[in-house]
């Protein structure tokens, strides 16, 4: 019993400490083992007319009437297989190259199908792809070429997801929706049954009505799990035991919200959390970092600035270095590309329209080399969607 209640206090004081830290961070630069300035940063601008692009590959995604895709919802890269999810609740199977291979998975009554299709990952070391179904409160568990394996129920707690990000250890690290039902930012769910193990990280502000964070405020490399929240600056990383601990503050001219400003936007009873962002940018406030993405190199830190600039910044993980790509609305990146997809060990992963393939393709200086554009050549406009895979282009020791 009284291990039992030090184990209890323990877990308590483990939390009062991350909520400190995600609460007060802003306040001091101590807990951090990096800071990054964003003013003092070096530019190299990846994604805009600055400089002819040298770091760009496309894979063109195989049309036919067996895999027509709607807007892609996420892009899994395993196995060299690429799995795409649609917003129409079809999850298709491409080689490296682009070619078709199968669906997983399909929308019916069945035991072996689906009611709904609201995620899935990748298990990489048995190689099979889970599903879930929220109106069953299930995950369907089905191989690479698309036969079921079996069914699982969930804890209840997933009903209030938005997105399965990968395997933490023997759990699954799920994104969290934010509203009164739904205080932390993650959840840990046991990877073999489904059923509830620990929370993460409690959301700074909280909407009435339930929110979606943006594309990807988690990532994960082979150098471990990066997290970040809603409206902070600070990106975590799961260390041992699984706790997450800071690891760098993302600073600006823009004013950092401390505890008492984001307390106060929590007493205005907001109808969603992502209200509280307007009225941040009026007071001249950050809104902390809006995705974040890894290879095996590089963090990639989406990080708004002011009058809309997109500030895209690589931390390299060994040498600590970074440096910034800006991005307006101006330019032509910056009314072409959304969020990134996926990473794989070198790369970010984007989706682009086929419409905008067009637009690349009137213009030859757009790339240093123009063979890039040879895979994209004979792309018309009702085909799929093309990946364009970007890596960095920095050098870590520079």
């Amino acid at each position: 019993m009284k291990n039992m209640r030090r184990l209890v206090v323990l877990r308590f004081l483990i939390f009062l400490g991350v909520l400190s830290l995600l609460l007060g961070c802003n306040e001091t630069t101590s807990n951090f083992a990096n800071t990054i300035d964003v003013a003092q940063l070096e530019v190299q601008n990846l994604f805009s007319f600055k400089r002819p692009i040298d770091n760009c590959r496309f894979v063109v995604l195989e049309t036919t009437n067996e895999c027509l895709i709607g807007e892609i919802d996420k892009v899994c890269i395993e196995n060299n297989l690429i799995f795409i999810k649609d917003a129409n609740e079809n999850l298709f199977v491409f080689t490296m190259s682009g070619k078709f291979l199968n669906r997983i998975g399909s929308i019916g009554q069945g035991g072996e199908e689906l009611l709904s299709f609201v995620d899935f990952y990748i298990n990489k070391s048995k190689k099979y792809v889970g599903i879930y179904d929220v109106l069953r409160s299930k995950i369907l568990r089905f191989t690479f070429d698309g036969k079921f394996i079996s069914s699982h129920s969930c804890t209840k707690k997933m009903r209030e997801s938005y997105n399965i990000i990968g395997q933490l250890g023997r759990n699954l690290l799920i994104g969290m929706r934010n509203n009164k039902e739904s205080k932390y930012a993650y959840i840990a769910v046991n990877e073999k049954d489904y059923s509830f193990e620990k929370e993460y990280l409690p959301f700074s502000i909280i909407g009435n009505i339930s929110c979606t964070p943006m594309r990807s405020i988690a990532t994960y490399s082979k150098n471990g799990f990066y997290t970040t929240t809603y409206f902070s600056d600070s990106i975590f990383e799961f260390a041992q035991q699984n706790i997450p601990r800071p690891i760098l503050l993302v600073k600006s001219e823009q004013k950092i919200a401390d505890a008492k400003t984001l307390s106060s936007l929590n007493d205005m009873e907001l109808e969603t959390a992502s209200d509280a962002r307007s009225s941040l940018r009026k007071k001249g406030f950050s809104e902390g970092i809006s995705n974040i993405y890894a290879t095996d190199d590089f963090l990639n830190i989406n990080y708004p600035m002011p009058n809309y600039q997109a500030c895209n910044i690589f931390y390299c993980v060994e040498s600590k270095k970074s440096y910034k790509s800006i991005t307006s609305v101006g330019d032509f990146f910056g009314q072409s590309w959304g969020p990134a997809l996926t990473t794989t060990n070198q790369e970010i992963v984007y989706a682009l329209q086929p419409e905008r393939i067009l637009e690349i393709r009137k213009n030859p200086n757009l790339f240093a080399d123009r063979k890039v554009l040879e895979p994209v050549e004979n792309v018309q406009e009702e085909d799929n969607p093309v990946l364009a895979f970007f890596s960095s282009g920095y050098v870590a020791d520079k």
